[in-house]
């Protein structure tokens, strides 16, 4: 890429010269001496080609040659020894095109930006810098297809830059060519890189086919293909740039402005529309098209003109409201605002679930249609959804009473208790269809009475009543209507099922001890498809006595002896369980082994007390109140034997039988309530018996006893007996030996509070 065009001449004498393809220079002399300073020679190039990347090592190379002797030796062969020395320059960068890419609005004078609206003129400027000579120059932009239209294409050349062509050539409108030619550029010394640039200006406007699927963003791409001078090599030079597309970005409301709680058929609700460009827009919206839309049980009545000028077009057909208009400017602080009116048309519809308005916006990204109808913009949507209103329809709920119905009673309730349920429905203005109903289990109540209580504003066209047997009432109402003013709005708006039941029991404890009522209320509004059943269950717990016994010894239970009496105290209470009072109760005491039950003593709350043999008594009372004075009541044993195992436990045994009501009711004498007992055991006793001591001592009598004995040593052996009051058959015995001791003596001494028949 370098010629030689000249050889300067050297600081030593020499001879120069230059190879015929200008690729080598030569200098020659000899003899090079020590002494004769340094060889400095100066050489000129001249650049050959523009064509070559920047970063490739472009340099020069020099070599020395030389040898150590002046000639060779006269047979030729020793002509000294060859040497040489070689270097390399630094490198060159050969100047190539280099390009750039950039985007500005419309005016091309303002920093540029990098998004863009639809149909929003910018103008791409492709800058390709020209070395001295570049031949073939093609600049080529490329954008996607279908999305920007090329509106004008400007080359402006640098003051020292001249091309031999011009010609745009656009492909459809997603490309374009531009052919250069040969462009040269005459600078100087002093000038250089002033003005050596083609700038290409290319006027596009982003489009669209009206598919929100289309990207947001538009990607270019530019190439510069050339040659330099006769060089066949092509170059390309590549770069990209990505724009994005902005769209007008609404946000919008719709607010119920009137009361939106207990509604009924005929009330009104009118609703607030507003649409706005929120802070994300950039451009404004065109074609904009509002449409509003009511659900089940409301139906749009009225709707106003909207705060914009320019409205197009109103209408509303019961089920929707439309407003037409076009533009919604995003840069003057402009919304809109409207509002309609619907009517409630329906009552029997559950409160909790939402019935809510729906408002949808439409809009597009350009005001007109773009060289084809279909290159129109972007489509952009909004919507919202109302908060939801409650329409007024029929509630259920219950409320307990006793049979006074004068105070609300606990969630249990006693057997036999006659309770009073009310199932309070509260009427919406017309309610059609009305049927109450409410069941219990068949085992565990009866029902005592029943009556329909109107509301003082409550009207039903008739009572037909379906009860089964005593467990179940039906009650079929008609059509309820509920004449109610503004100013008295929930007064006497209730209609109340009152019915009157009792508790029953069939006598067995595997009785559950709850039950579970339902009630429902099903309405419908001239369709059986309409059908609203309300639901309210309820669970009783049957209250019933539970009570705790002890039996203790009042006097000792230790050593007794036959004939000895003991006192025991029998002590019946409720437990912090017990929730009713017990009927029907006997306490039963049953006296242990080795007694006879001597006296029942009266107890603390009024009874009749009945020895019923020597093992077994029995109190009898009825009833046992929940709250007051427990059962307190002691009876008398007498010990019957004294010859018993001491540590044999002796005890004595009481046993409680209750019932939960006083008598059966006079529908079956086996509904006779829950029966239940409980039982206690009083603590041992011990019986008296005999003990027996054995003791041996020496003659002095000494009281020490002496293990060992000699031979004809006297020695006394005690026997000693303690004896409980009367015991029979008394034989005292001690057995030694044959032929090893001798008795020589014996006595019996009586304690002084014994006595014996003989001896």
């Amino acid at each position: 890429y370098q010629s030689i065009v000249s050889l300067g001449n050297s600081s030593l004498t020499s001879t120069s010269s230059i190879s015929s393809d200008l690729l080598t220079g030569y200098w020659t002399f000899s003899p090079y001496l020590k002494t004769a300073g340094v060889f400095i020679a100066n050489f000129t190039t001249v650049v050959k080609n523009s064509v070559l990347p920047a970063t490739l090592n472009i340099a020069a190379t020099v070599t020395a040659s030389w040898t150590s002797v002046v000639s060779c030796w006269s047979t030729g062969v020793f002509c000294g020894r060859s040497n040489t020395s070689t270097a390399v320059s630094s490198s060159l960068t050969i100047a190539v095109p280099s390009m750039n890419l950039s985007v500005y609005n419309t005016s091309v004078v303002t920093t540029a930006t990098p998004s863009i609206a639809i149909h929003e003129s910018a103008t791409l400027l492709v800058a390709v810098f020209m070395p001295r000579v570049t031949t073939n120059v093609v600049i080529n932009v490329a954008m996607p297809a279908s999305t920007v239209a090329f509106l004008g294409t400007q080359i402006q050349l640098g003051s020292q830059v001249n091309c031999t062509n011009y010609t745009v050539v656009n492909t459809g409108n997603s490309s374009l060519q531009i052919y250069m030619g040969t462009c040269v550029d005459w600078y100087t010394a002093s000038t250089v890189g002033v003005g050596n640039t083609i700038n290409a200006s290319i006027t596009f406007t982003p489009i669209d086919s009206g598919s929100t699927s289309n990207g947001a963003s538009i990607p270019i791409t530019a190439t510069t293909t050339y040659n330099n001078g006769t060089s066949t090599a092509t170059s390309t030079l590549t770069n990209s740039y990505t724009l994005t597309v902005v769209d007008p970005k609404l946000s919008m409301n719709v607010t119920a402005i009137t009361s939106t709680t207990n509604l009924n058929a005929g009330d009104n609700v009118t609703y607030q529309v507003y649409l706005v460009h929120n802070g994300q827009s950039r451009t404004t919206a065109y074609g904009v098209t509002i449409t509003a839309a009511v659900g089940l049980f409301e139906s749009i009545v009225a709707i106003s003109s909207g705060s914009l000028t320019g409205i197009s077009s109103i209408a509303a057909d019961g089920k929707s409201a439309t407003w037409t208009f076009s533009p919604l400017y995003y840069n003057n602080g402009s919304n809109f605002v409207g509002t309609f009116t619907a009517m409630v048309t329906n009552n029997v519809y559950p409160a909790t679930t939402g019935i809510t308005a729906t408002v949808n916006a439409s809009f597009t990204s350009a005001p007109v249609c773009l060289y084809a109808n279909y290159l129109c913009g972007r489509v952009g949507s909004a919507s919202a959804v109302s908060s939801a209103l409650t329409i007024a329809s029929p509630t259920l709920s219950l409320t307990h009473y006793n049979a006074s119905i004068s105070t609300s009673i606990a969630p249990n309730i006693t057997i036999n208790e006659a309770v009073t349920v009310l199932l309070n429905v509260y009427m919406p203005r017309v309610t059609t269809g009305m049927v109450l109903q409410y069941t219990l289990p068949s085992s565990r109540v009866t029902i005592l009475s029943w009556q329909i209580i109107y509301g003082q504003q409550i009207n039903c066209t008739s009572q037909f009543s379906n009860n089964t047997g005593n467990y179940s009432v039906y009650v079929d109402l008609g059509t309820c209507t509920n004449w109610y003013t503004p100013t008295t709005v929930g007064v006497g708006n209730t209609l109340n099922l009152s019915i009157t039941f009792a508790a029953i029991g069939n006598g067995l404890n595997v009785n559950a001890a709850t039950f579970v009522s339902s009630a429902t209320a099903r309405v419908y509004n001239g369709a059986p498809s309409s059908i609203q059943t309300l639901v309210s269950n309820y669970t009783y717990a049957i209250a019933e006595p539970k009570l705790s016994v002890t039996i203790t010894p009042v006097t000792s239970s230790s050593l007794l002896s036959a004939g000895d009496n003991v006192t025991y105290q029998v002590v019946l209470s409720h437990t912090g369980l017990s929730r009713a009072a017990a009927y029907l109760v006997t306490v039963t005491v049953q006296a242990g082994a080795f007694q006879n039950i001597l006296t029942l003593w009266p107890s603390t709350i009024a009874s009749i007390p009945t020895l019923q043999s020597s093992q077994l008594g029995a109190w009898i009372l009825s009833p046992f109140a929940l709250s007051g004075t427990p059962f307190v009541a002691n009876f008398t044993a007498a010990v019957t034997n004294n010859v018993f195992p001491s540590t044999l436990n002796i005890v004595t045994n009481v046993s409680v039988a209750f019932n939960s009501v006083p008598a059966c009711l006079p529908v079956a004498t086996t509904l006779c309530g829950r029966p239940d007992s409980v039982s206690a055991t009083s603590v041992a006793i011990t019986v008296a018996k005999p003990s027996f001591t054995f003791s041996v001592y020496n003659t002095s009598n000494s009281l020490t006893t002496n293990p060992n004995v000699s031979i004809h040593e006297a020695v006394t052996v005690l026997l000693s007996l303690d004896l409980p009051r009367v015991t029979s058959n008394v034989v005292m015995a001690l057995t030694l030996p044959v032929n090893t001791v001798a008795i020589t003596s014996t006595q019996v001494q009586y304690g002084q509070q014994v006595n014996c028949t003989r001896q």
